[in-house]
């Protein structure tokens, strides 16, 4: 907490952080594990976030989504629950997920997809559409979890 400037949210230490970024990266399967429980979190941050948002929430989510920045609009939504610890725990995940060379090749080859989820998304968000956004949302993280399966499926057998 700073006088004036408001409530900040540290990120969790490197000692939490790294061994989970080498956790996920060394097997497939805990990174369709980490997605799923990304998808959980998105999904009820969204939903919160229908009912929390104000004008200026979504104005900052828009805004977002316009600079395709994946994280900021990610985060814009959790800040919009008005639970610092939503926010601190979704930042959290979406800069983990951002180091994982798997998510950021597939992140880079997809990008237009991506957007189209984001927009979405906003969309549901915008319209208070509470079974739109979870399904919007399911639809962008099994994006991740399909392509990963299917890494899984195609990877040789050691």
């Amino acid at each position: 907490i700073r006088k004036k400037d408001g409530y900040f949210v540290l990120s969790l230490s490197e000692e939490i952080v790294g061994p989970l970024h080498q956790f996920i990266e060394k097997e497939m399967a805990n990174l369709i594990d980490f997605l799923e429980v990304r998808k959980v979190m998105d999904v009820h941050c969204a939903k919160e976030a229908i009912t929390k948002a104000t004008d200026n929430d979504i104005k900052k989510i828009q805004e977002a989504c316009d600079r395709k920045s994946n994280i900021d609009f990610h985060t814009s939504i959790a800040e919009a629950t008005h639970n610092l610890i939503y926010t601190h725990m979704i930042s959290t995940m979406h800069s983990l997920l951002s180091g994982i060379s798997f998510i950021k090749n597939y992140r880079a080859d997809n990008e237009e997809l991506f957007q189209s989820h984001h927009k979405k998304i906003l969309e549901a968000i915008i319209n208070k559409d509470v079974l739109g956004v979870e399904q919007a949302i399911n639809d962008h993280i099994n994006s991740y979890i399909d392509f990963a399966r299917q890494e899984t499926e195609d990877s040789p057998r050691k």
